[in-house]
């Protein structure tokens, strides 16, 4: 059986708040390097100043449809 998996962006903001949005595999290949060397940067819709990032980190999530 497959698993489908989710990778999932963690950003901690310089005011405290964090933010975590579900992306793409495509949004996972580009976001790590366009965070660094843009001042601006658009995640799942919104616009965000990376300015204001502290740091960010990915991680995956993995569901099991299994269960119903």
């Amino acid at each position: 059986m497959e698993e489908e998996q989710s990778v999932v962006i963690a950003i901690h903001f310089t005011d405290g708040e964090v933010l975590e949005i579900g992306i793409s595999e495509e949004d996972f290949e580009r976001l790590s390097e366009e965070i660094q060397s843009n001042p601006w940067v658009e995640i799942d819709g919104s616009t965000i100043n990376t300015s204001t990032i502290k740091y960010f980190w990915f991680y995956d999530i993995r569901e099991d449809d299994e269960e119903e």
